[in-house]
């Protein structure tokens, strides 16, 4: 994928992006779309990626259907689903055909900055961590079955880390994890590569061994201090009944 930066003065091309604002070259794409994506200029074309209004990117989606920037695959990303899961998808299908494995997890963070900012009424809020708990399922599903987390180490540390906070829905459940956390098994990382990978999540899982390991103590507490008041009460009853003039049950009779 070619870099999006700004030409300089020097450039026959340096025009391109001091033309307009992101959003009148969004309006100039979306009414010219043939014309831009035939541009040799068009991976070029600064496109609004901040825009909070999903319609913005469904517009504009059309016009850069294949066109190899950075804006042009945020922009078609966002226009073809209101799923962040299918968004990111995409993302991830245009970096084969660009080869920008690199980049990939700058535009899923891309995509995921203004989607988590389209208006939504209460029954459609998203759940907090709504990204997190996305990736740990796209993470294992679609990014671990190609090279991405090869190429980004710190993307697939974000996997890694999400799969130990939220593989189920039950945040307590683990038992998804290790299945996760095989997916990476075919990636070649060298011994600090792995290390720095899973580095939060083998810190979590410490926390998390060690809080296990203080609740079951305390519940064995619990229930070793239950058992002798039960025991103590049944030698009280027992040592009662043997007693002069008692009753069933331990009572005394008045004589």
């Amino acid at each position: 994928m070619r870099s999006s930066s700004t030409p300089t003065a020097g450039d026959p091309n340096h025009w391109v992006p001091r033309l307009t604002s992101r959003e009148l070259y969004g309006q100039l794409v979306t009414a010219h779309g043939d014309f831009f994506r035939k541009s040799p200029q068009a991976w070029r074309l600064p496109l609004d990626t901040t825009a909070t209004n999903p319609a913005t990117y469904r517009a504009l989606a059309p016009a850069v259907q294949g066109v190899a920037a950075r804006d042009a695959v945020v922009v078609a990303a966002l226009g073809s689903s209101d799923d962040l899961y299918a968004c990111w998808q995409r993302v991830v299908q245009e970096s084969w055909f660009y080869g920008a494995f690199t980049d990939v997890r700058d535009m899923l963070n891309a995509v995921w900055s203004p989607y988590s900012q389209f208006p939504r009424d209460d029954a459609h809020k998203l759940a907090s961590p709504f990204n997190e708990r996305t990736m740990s399922r796209f993470g294992a599903e679609v990014l671990a079955q190609t090279p991405v987390l090869l190429f980004d180490s710190e993307l697939a540390r974000n996997y890694i880390t999400s799969v130990w906070r939220f593989s189920a829905l039950d945040d307590a459940d683990k038992s998804k994890v290790a299945g996760s956390f095989h997916k990476l098994d075919w990636m070649p990382y060298d011994a600090k590569s792995r290390e720095y990978i899973f580095a939060d999540a083998r810190n979590e899982f410490r926390v998390w061994a060690e809080q296990a390991r203080n609740r079951q103590r305390d519940a064995k507490g619990k229930l070793d201090n239950a058992t002798r008041a039960l025991e103590g009460a049944r030698k009280q009853r027992e040592d009662e009944a043997k007693k002069p003039n008692a009753q069933p049950g331990g009572r005394w009779t008045r004589v």
